[in-house]
């Protein structure tokens, strides 16, 4: 009887996720996708709205989808995320398996929200998510709501993939700064080695160090290419532009200054 209880339980998960895409389809006039943030809904999406705003794209070890960035959708349901980030995300499935993401802006811009081919819908349904560099327990497939929790923006500092030590805007408006000139203005700013000291992180010759932000983008800093880093808050008024962190990269040549806007973590390996 036990080996017989596998082949009686799967059909019955199978059965009643089609029956529960069934209910939603009758009662709603269409599969949805709801966004809630903080326990509150704020927005809901067709199917067929959702395939209006989907895209190709290529995800490693998925191949190409036609899906919909996860920033995005929060966005365009009015989640500021210029002035805070998104600390976890739960993905909820119409049978209500659901999956917490914690530490979420390290994967926000990983994560899509699939419009799954015709072929695949008995499977996974007409949505599921997917997120890159996560397990595929996180992949929610029948995919009906998303719950978000935020928190105010912070600097999260990882050493080999592992976080070491975070600080909030708040914490850092009170540390030591000092002064530089940026594009013609004095601004006050927080040396990044400062950072490091406090964290007991130091850099090896062969040490690399990467740059997050909260809209996905990767900057790689090499040793020697560099003179200083240093950290500015930026002020609530000018957060729509630069989000509440910037990255000033002061480089060895001459002259050379990057900024690097709406930062939200720093990894540091080797």
């Amino acid at each position: 009887m036990r080996r017989l209880l596998p082949l009686i339980i799967v059909p019955l998960i199978v059965l009643v996720a089609a029956s529960s895409y069934l209910i939603i389809l009758k009662r709603g006039g269409g599969w949805r996708l709801e966004i809630y943030v903080e326990g509150e809904r704020k927005a809901a999406y067709r199917l067929e709205t959702l395939k209006g705003l989907s895209d190709a794209i290529t995800i490693e070890g998925c191949g190409e989808i036609s899906a919909i960035p996860l920033i995005e959708l929060l966005e365009s349901s009015g989640v500021d995320l210029d002035r805070n980030i998104v600390s976890s995300f739960t993905p909820y499935g119409s049978d209500g398996y659901h999956r917490t993401v914690e530490e979420a802006y390290l994967h926000l811009f990983n994560a899509y929200i699939q419009i799954v081919e015709e072929k695949d819908i008995a499977d996974y349904g007409p949505l599921r998510i997917v997120i890159a560099g996560l397990p595929r327990k996180y992949w929610v497939h029948h995919l009906v709501k998303i719950d978000v929790k935020l928190e105010s923006w912070r600097l999260t500092l990882l050493v080999d993939g592992s976080v070491k030590k975070s600080w909030s805007v708040e914490e850092l408006s009170t540390m030591f700064k000092t002064s530089i000139i940026l594009e013609g203005k004095g601004i006050r700013v927080i040396p990044l080695s400062n950072l490091l000291r406090e964290a007991g992180v130091g850099m090896s010759k062969g040490g690399v160090m990467r740059a997050l932000s909260m809209r996905g983008e990767k900057l790689t800093l090499y040793p020697g290419s560099f003179y200083e880093l240093y950290v500015e808050v930026v002020d609530d008024s000018r957060a729509s532009d630069f989000g509440r962190l910037r990255l000033i990269i002061f480089s060895n040549k001459p002259g050379e200054v990057k900024v690097f806007d709406h930062f939200v973590a720093l990894e540091v390996s080797g």
